[in-house]
């Protein structure tokens, strides 16, 4: 079970660190990158992603079919509920 959570842990780590990159190059401010960024390493993954889902919204950021999906794939790993 222990192998599984650290498979789990590197998995969302990695998913999380690409998708604050592509945020960033999609024009997301370096303020909230480096947010996400600081969560990310105190391993809040759902408050990482959160900011960065937050953000891209509410700057009304551009984000190409990559990101898109890449963000679906994060909240189905974090088992966030579509509403949410």
């Amino acid at each position: 079970m222990k192998f599984l959570r650290n498979l789990f842990k590197r998995q969302i780590e990695t998913d999380l660190e690409f998708l604050i990159a592509r945020a960033e190059k999609c024009g997301l401010p370096r303020s909230d990158v480096g947010n996400a960024r600081e969560l990310l390493n105190v391993f809040e993954y759902g408050v990482s992603f959160d900011t960065i889902a937050t953000q891209l919204y509410e700057y009304d950021i551009t984000i190409d079919q990559e990101l898109f999906h890449l963000a679906l794939n994060i909240q189905s790993q974090l088992e966030i509920a579509e509403d949410e």
